[in-house]
């Protein structure tokens, strides 16, 4: 569908029956960037309620973001989702589980952080310092445009946040800067920085990583499923659609530490604990 190399495809799609497969490399598309790919294949207009960061201010330059970073790693490190083995061949996992009603992208992180909690206390892993990294977009869905427009909200110690308390930090988020090594700073500073998050690629991350496309209207589609990438310290990720008062809620995680049966475990924990 659209190419921007010899033999890499930015956008792919599959198809069986009535069932449709879209995905897409992130550098090119983002989650709200994939309605629009969807409203081209389909013919129809797609739009979301979701409605987008704007311009909002990044918190920090790239380079003070890799040190503070750094510093969390080594002093502070995010909970992780306990994992426990699961299939030796490489791959991802996915669960799936649909809700009634709309459900909120607060309501939801806040859901999946005590899914997390009760996970972990099961496995006898440490449940505090849960980080969330939820993916946005600086555009909203009211007219979904091709492309990577996303940014990155990063919560920390949001265990210790009630529901109110999340939603006003969710509003407040500083979407996170660029990579350090841009230009920003010093760029031996930011070099240094870059090789020590690497080293310590394991314990870095976020807890979670949540994204939600809002409420969808996509005229002749009956269902829809949005499975964010996954990334972060864990490698799961958490996504949410809403069409025709519905909401599906999945999970994706990379299959050796997180195979299917635990994460449709974490999706009824995530259903058990939305707000009613």
């Amino acid at each position: 569908m659209s190419v921007t190399g010899p033999g890499e495809s930015s956008v792919r799609a599959a198809y069986s029956g009535r069932a449709l497969a879209l995905g897409a490399e992130h550098l090119h598309c983002d989650g709200l960037g994939l309605l629009a790919v969807l409203a081209t294949v389909t013919g129809s207009s797609v739009a979301s309620s979701a409605k987008g960061v704007g311009e909002r201010q990044t918190r920090t330059s790239g380079g003070v973001a890799a040190r503070q970073r750094l510093r969390e790693v080594l002093l502070a490190p995010p909970a992780t989702v306990a994992h426990r083995p699961g299939d030796d061949s490489a791959g991802e996992a996915f669960a799936q589980i649909t809700v009634p009603g709309r459900v909120q992208v607060a309501e939801l992180t806040y859901a999946a952080v005590r899914a997390v909690q009760d996970h972990n206390r099961i496995q006898r892993v440490r449940s505090t310092r849960i980080a969330v990294a939820i993916g946005a977009s600086r555009l909203g869905g009211a007219a979904p445009i091709a492309g990577d427009h996303s940014a990155l909200l990063r919560l920390r110690n949001v265990d210790v946040l009630s529901l109110p308390d999340l939603r006003a930090a969710i509003r407040a988020a500083a979407p996170e800067p660029a990579p350090p090594g841009s230009g920003e700073g010093s760029r031996l500073v930011a070099s240094a920085a870059t090789i020590a998050l690497g080293v310590l690629s394991r314990r870095l991350g976020s807890t979670l990583l949540v994204s939600h496309l809002g409420e969808v209207t996509a005229p002749g589609v009956a269902s829809l499923a949005f499975y964010p990438v996954t990334g972060g310290g864990s490698g799961v990720s958490l996504g949410a659609v809403g069409l025709n008062g519905t909401t599906t809620i999945t999970l994706r995680g990379r299959r050796r530490r997180h195979d299917a049966s635990l994460l449709a475990e974490l999706a009824s924990r995530v259903r058990d604990a939305l707000p009613a």
